[in-house]
């Protein structure tokens, strides 16, 4: 089937059946080889580019019973801010793109929380500037990709909410992350 035997893969054959249907119904312009399609790299971006939104349309605001709903899937995002920082640099959109935007594009029928945290040692009330990082996300999302901003719960934590907190400096770097959850519309 995977071509370990020394036969064509399986995948190889109806990769090449399903390509040709692609181009023939315009949801791709050019025939890809099934050797680079093995790489979900490049199915990532197809589905990425892709003009049909999956996006649900008309999100309700959440409700209290929404934002404490426990979500059915959590990953945690590592994004380098500046330190005391909620500003976006080319490296945490890029972060943002790969790892966020796919996962509430695949998951679009539901509500996506981001929570910020912030540095430890940062001296203003820390939970606002985990809240502005997970603010800062959420309107680049909503900006770049024409999504509903209701679509988002955003929260912010201090470093007292971190499962683990660096003590190095170095290891901040780790603790300025944001959790993204996925939380069922029902």
């Amino acid at each position: 089937m995977f071509g370990l035997d020394g036969k064509p893969a399986l995948f190889d054959e109806l990769f090449e059946q399903a390509n040709s249907v692609w181009v023939k119904r315009g949801y791709i312009s050019q025939l890809f080889p099934a050797r680079e399609a093995r790489d979900s790299t490049l199915l990532k971006a197809i589905y990425m580019a892709s003009t049909e939104s999956l996006q649900a349309k008309g999100f309700k605001p959440p409700d209290e019973n929404i934002k404490k709903r426990q979500p059915v899937s959590t990953k945690h995002v590592y994004i380098n801010f500046d330190p005391g920082s909620a500003e976006l640099n080319d490296e945490a959109k890029r972060r943002i793109d790969e790892d966020i935007a796919f996962l509430a594009q695949t998951n679009s029928n539901a509500y996506i929380r981001i929570e910020g945290f912030a540095d430890p040692g940062f001296n203003a009330p820390s939970s606002s500037l985990g809240l502005a990082r997970a603010q800062a996300i959420a309107n680049y999302l909503v900006e770049k990709y024409k999504w509903d901003a209701n679509r988002f719960i955003v929260a912010g934590n201090g470093p007292d909410r971190l499962p683990k907190p660096n003590p190095t400096e170095p290891g901040h770097d780790t603790d300025r992350r944001i959790d993204i959850g996925i939380v069922p519309l029902n």
